[in-house]
């Protein structure tokens, strides 16, 4: 259904496309589908290939200018210049992408900030809602850096932190209550079948999957040694854990598995193509996200891969992590575990794997939570609605969460 008031949007984003982003994708041609002139201002194009599962991107590649280069004599130009002319010609693309626009939407922070810096004349006046995520408002904001969005949270005009606790986070550093609204992401049932597992019989491995990139905050070293205690506590049950991704962490934790003596019940897939997702998800018994705050601070918001995993009928092990508890209630439509526990964390998957009529209970609950609370078509069309309110000067209903937990 088209708007019936068309807007023009631009949507500032670091790399472009980014497969750990789809809900950036997802946003931007939401926005076109509405009939919206949608313009996408990124720092820089991310060497991917596109398989034929993200044609949906070539709508988006279409309306996107690159502020570095991407290859050739123009980007090993521009990789020289001095600091403070890349920071410059940034502040210009900010200003550009300002002017003439109505509505500026910046996921993450960092973004907010800078937009709202360079939105400087009344030529470029265009509103900025800011969406924030997870290390724009864990790791960023730690000892002196906390004021680093004082000029942002005055001066921008809507505020949408993603759980709870970013919200909390932004009403006590000064966002103003009629500019703060708690925005939970989604991801859309339609792609992501639902399909109840089967009992595995004992003589195949029960398989646990994470998709995910390998940093410090996504736990996959305390998932291995709940694994090693596992396999301490169930002898003789075969289990497997297969981890699809790649990232800084990976030759350290190829050596944990090791160490652990875990590398025959262990897989490191790679980095995998998109269209092979829902393939992964469908073939495991279960999803393994122990997420943890990494030394630098850095947390998850609500990861996107859990609701994947969630809407395809996989149970999930996690932990009481940022807003991971939003999405999952322990014992209602997943099983969760405090941080860095382990025994707790083992305790959890041996019941996935020896209870599975109670675990089919929890994934059937998993799947409504998706579509009712957790679904981008609904988180979409409510950001839509923030958009042409902020644009058309209207009020923003304060809105204070008061439940911690989704189910």
């Amino acid at each position: 259904m088209l708007s019936s008031n068309r807007l023009k949007i631009g949507f500032r984003v670091g790399e472009f496309p980014k497969l750990s982003e789809t809900f950036v994708l997802d946003q931007i041609n939401f926005m076109i589908d509405q009939g919206h002139d949608v313009r996408v201002l990124a720092q820089r194009r991310e060497d991917v290939v596109l398989d034929s599962t993200l044609d949906a991107y070539a709508a988006a590649l279409e309306r996107t200018t690159f502020i570095e280069p991407q290859r050739g004599l123009p980007a090993l130009a521009y990789n020289r210049l001095p600091y403070r002319l890349r920071v410059a010609h940034a502040a210009r693309s900010d200003a550009k992408l300002c002017s003439g626009t109505d509505v500026v939407i910046c996921n993450f922070g960092w973004f907010g900030s800078d937009v709202v810096r360079h939105r400087t004349s009344k030529e470029n006046n265009a509103k900025v809602i800011t969406i924030f995520h997870g290390a724009d408002l864990s790791r960023d904001v730690r000892d002196e850096r906390e004021n680093v969005y004082d000029q942002l949270l005055r001066e921008g005009d809507l505020h949408l932190p993603i759980n709870s606790n970013w919200f909390e986070w932004l009403e006590a550093h000064g966002a103003p209550p009629e500019k703060l609204a708690l925005h939970h992401l989604g991801v859309d049932p339609d792609d992501f079948p639902y399909s109840a597992r089967r009992d595995k019989p004992d003589t195949q491995p029960f398989v646990f999957t994470n998709v995910c990139r390998m940093v410090e905050k996504k736990g996959l070293a305390f998932a291995l040694k709940g694994l090693a205690e596992l396999r301490r506590l169930e002898p003789n049950r075969k289990f497997h854990f297969r981890m699809a991704g790649d990232g800084p962490l990976l030759e350290e934790l190829q050596q944990l598995t090791r160490t652990l003596d875990l590398s025959d019940v262990v897989t490191f897939l790679g980095r995998i193509p998109h269209s092979a997702i829902n393939q992964e998800l469908s073939d495991a018994d279960a999803f393994l996200a122990p997420s943890v705050v990494a030394k630098d601070g850095d947390m998850e918001g609500i990861p996107i891969a859990i609701m994947e995993a969630m809407a395809v009928g996989l149970p999930v092990v996690s932990t009481f992590h940022s807003g991971i508890p939003e999405l999952i209630t322990h014992n209602v439509n997943g099983r969760l575990c405090r941080e860095h526990d382990v025994n707790g964390l083992a305790e959890l998957m041996r019941e996935v794997m020896t209870e599975p009529e109670l675990t089919r209970q929890y994934a059937l609950e998993a799947r409504r939570t998706i579509e009712s609370k957790f679904n981008s078509r609904v988180s979409n069309a409510r950001l839509e609605s923030f958009v042409q309110a902020i644009a058309h000067g209207e009020a923003i209903l304060p809105q204070n969460p008061s439940m911690r937990q989704a189910g």
